[in-house]
């Protein structure tokens, strides 16, 4: 089949070393081990695929680079995804638990005591808490502030 200037392979056939011929499809790539994908490079870049013509070797050249950029982009994305988690879990970026029912009669920017923190209005003017253990979300001169006024 031939689409857009790209020849898709029909079958594959593979013996391997327990000299059994296996025939795949390009689909079935995904299913392979990743040392049968190197293997088949290999044998493609020094030449040991006689038995296949020009167009041929042309077409599996393409869909075996094309499997194996879609696996680095995609054990690339799975290292950022743990990455981000591994971060998440360094800094603990839980949901904080802001709220309690009297913060409103509370004056804003004052410490509080059980739990340990300090009462900050949000962007809507309604009045939040910030634990201890947050604090160091704040990078300026503020952070001093509020630990010496914990510590009061």
């Amino acid at each position: 089949m031939k689409w857009h200037d790209y020849k898709h392979l029909d079958w594959i056939s593979v013996r391997r070393d327990d000299d059994q011929i296996y025939k795949f499809k390009e689909g079935d790539f995904k299913w392979l081990r990743l040392q049968d994908i190197e293997d088949m490079l290999l044998l493609l870049v020094q030449g040991k695929l006689s038995n296949l013509t020009v167009e041929e070797r042309l077409a599996f050249n393409v869909s075996l680079r094309m499997f194996t950029r879609s696996i680095v982009i995609k054990r690339r994305v799975e290292d950022l995804q743990l990455g981000v988690e591994s971060y998440q879990k360094k800094l603990n970026l839980t949901k904080p638990d802001t709220y309690r029912t009297d913060l409103r009669r509370r004056e804003a920017y004052t410490a509080y005591s059980n739990p340990r923190g300090f009462i900050y209005q949000n962007k809507d003017k309604k009045n939040r808490l910030m634990r201890i253990d947050e604090l160091h979300k704040f990078s300026d001169g503020t952070l001093n502030d509020v630990r010496n006024a914990l510590d009061d």
